[in-house]
């Protein structure tokens, strides 16, 4: 199965963006918010 290029870069463009548009939107932490920074931070 073949899987475009450009749909997994706006797929990582988009996890990578998450975090940021969770803490403007949102001003209690959320679950998902959580998850994904502490899976992108190390």
């Amino acid at each position: 199965m073949r899987v475009n290029k450009a749909v997994i870069c706006i797929l990582v463009a988009m996890v990578a963006v998450t975090p940021c548009i969770l803490d403007v939107s949102s001003t209690e932490p959320s679950p998902l918010g959580t998850l994904i920074t502490a899976a992108l931070d190390p």
